[in-house]
């Protein structure tokens, strides 16, 4: 059986998202599934030779870039056959776009991580909208079957894509063995950020859903409430979306001691992060997943996040879940830690649910859909 992997910009782009760390972590495990005999990474712009040293793999594994496809505007990439382009392959593995096929035989899967554009269309230029919709209509319509990432995500692509829940197929994200292994603040650049503070902890972006402007207002009034403790938010990620309406509240309101925006962080630093915070926090408003939550847990660190969409389906039973539309509740849910027993019993349940989630088996799940697929 041979996959062929076409996401291959999200393993060389520096700044991840959640997505591209899905990408980047499988495409690590399938390169070591000892079942696996022919798995090719395709990256039909410009890039195959970083893509190359990225990954340390063998040579025949990528597909080298051709003069032709240069030449190509990236937008007419969908009509030559992805056979052309690529050689054929049992079954491809897409995101972001659908590729044409000449075959029968030949299997096409993309990778639906949420349906964020019907959510919240006012997050997204026309632009960018319009090449979502038509992305995500194409897999509807042409898709040999569907993989989301979660229970939430499978639902709403019935819902707003109209399609059986017999062609979807849940591989849940996993979380890297990095975040549950000891790292040491000599790692890392620690004038930069400090750990040694008592802090809550916000990784990801600051776009309307993530619902940052109540976490903030929550902490702000759990802080007037409890004037003795010394307590911080280490907002981390990139200074874009509503970043410049959060930091206005923040100085208006005199939080700027307390309230740290840290920008980008490497992967060192994250896991320092989350080892050294006092408890993690992702209260959006809706998630297709929320990777920060089994990241947060896998290092030892407690989480509180929303009663709804995907984020209930992860942490319920295992993090402390609040309603993301009320501030008191977000506070309350800060508060809980407070009792000693309450905060060893949440650290222990993070453990436990972090186990569940491995890239490896997210690797082996997709693996055996790629086989059933490809046999049909």
């Amino acid at each position: 059986m041979k996959v062929t992997i076409l996401n291959a910009y999200s393993i060389l782009r520096e700044d991840k998202t959640g997505v591209d760390v899905f990408w980047c972590e499988l495409t690590r495990a399938f390169l070591h599934y000892e079942k696996v005999v022919d798995i090719k990474i395709a990256e039909i712009a410009p890039g195959a030779k970083q893509l190359k040293e990225k990954c340390k793999s063998e040579e025949n594994t990528f597909v080298k870039d051709s003069l032709l496809l240069k030449r190509i505007p990236y937008r007419w990439r969908e009509l030559i056959p992805i056979e052309l382009i690529t050689g054929r392959s049992g079954v491809f593995l897409v995101g972001g776009w659908m590729p044409k096929k000449t075959r029968n035989s030949t299997k096409i899967l993309p990778v639906i991580h949420d349906l964020m554009i019907y959510r919240y269309p006012e997050n997204y230029s026309k632009e960018s909208y319009h090449y979502q919709d038509v992305y995500f209509k194409k897999c509807a319509k042409k898709a040999d079957m569907i993989i989301v990432v979660s229970e939430t995500t499978k639902q709403d692509v019935v819902k707003y894509l109209n399609v059986s829940p017999d062609k979807i197929f849940i591989v849940n994200n996993g979380v890297s063995e990095d975040f549950a292994k000891r790292v040491t603040l000599d790692e890392a650049d620690t004038a930069r950020i400090d750990y040694s503070r008592k802090y809550l902890l916000y990784i990801g972006a600051m776009r309307r859903n993530k619902n940052l402007m109540r976490t903030i207002q929550a902490f702000e009034q759990y802080c007037n409430d409890n004037p003795e403790e010394d307590l911080f938010f280490y907002i981390a990620g990139a200074k874009k979306g509503e970043y410049e309406k959060l930091n206005n509240y923040v100085i208006e309101h005199q939080l700027e001691d307390r309230v740290i925006f840290i920008g980008y962080v490497s992967d060192t630093e994250k896991q320092l992060l989350y080892k050294n915070a006092y408890a993690s926090v992702l209260v959006s408003e809706f998630e297709g997943f929320g990777i920060p939550i089994v990241e947060s847990m896998a290092a030892g660190t407690p989480v509180i996040t929303s009663n709804c969409s995907s984020m209930k389906e992860i942490a319920e039973g295992y993090g402390i879940l609040v309603d993301p539309m009320d501030i008191e509740s977000i506070k309350s849910g800060i508060s809980l830690l407070k009792d000693a027993g309450t905060y060893k019993d949440y650290v222990r349940k993070g453990y436990v649910c972090a186990e569940k989630y491995s890239w490896n088996h997210a690797a082996e799940q997709l693996m055996d859909l790629c086989r059933d697929i490809s046999a049909k």
